[in-house]
C-alpha cells in the first residue's frame, strides 16, 4: 500500500516544524530562516513545486506547496522533500559542523521510521 500525498506531506511538515523548533533554539530564528531559504532555493531548481514553501518568522508554511504539487507523484514529492532536507543539512553542517546535526538527527530517524511504516 502506497502512502497518500496528503499523508506524506503531513509527515514532512511535522519533520520541518520539529527541525525549525530545535534549530531556532540553538542558532536563532534569523539564521535558520536564512538557511532554510537557501535550501528552498537550491531544491527548487530541481523540484519546482518546492519553491512554494514560505519561510515565516514562525517557521515554514507549506500551504501553497500543498496546492501546487497536487499533480506531482508521491515519489517526486518525497524526493523533493528529501532533497530539501539534504540541502538544509549540508548547509547547516558547513556552517556549524556536526554539532547541530547530532541534535537534529533523532528527528530525522523518527520520520524515516514513520515513512517506512506508512509505506507498508
Amino acid at each position: 500500500m502506497q502512502i497518500r500525498q496528503d499523508e506524506l506531506i503531513s509527515i514532512y511538515e511535522d519533520m520541518i516544524t520539529s527541525i525549525w523548533s530545535k534549530a531556532t533554539a540553538m542558532i536563532g530564528e534569523v539564521t535558520i530562516s536564512s538557511l532554510m531559504e537557501t535550501a528552498i532555493y537550491e531544491t527548487s531548481s530541481k523540484y519546482r513545486f518546492m519553491q512554494e514553501m514560505e519561510v515565516l518568522p514562525t517557521g515554514i508554511n507549506i500551504d501553497k506547496l500543498k496546492i501546487s504539487c497536487q499533480n506531482e507523484s508521491v515519489q517526486d514529492i518525497k524526493a523533493g522533500f528529501e532533497n530539501f532536507i539534504t540541502d538544509l543539512f549540508t548547509i547547516v553542517a558547513s556552517l556549524t559542523g556536526d554539532v547541530i546535526l547530532q541534535t537534529l538527527n533523532p528527528e530525522i530517524e523518527k520520520i524515516k521510521k514513520k515513512l517506512k511504516k506508512e509505506a507498508t
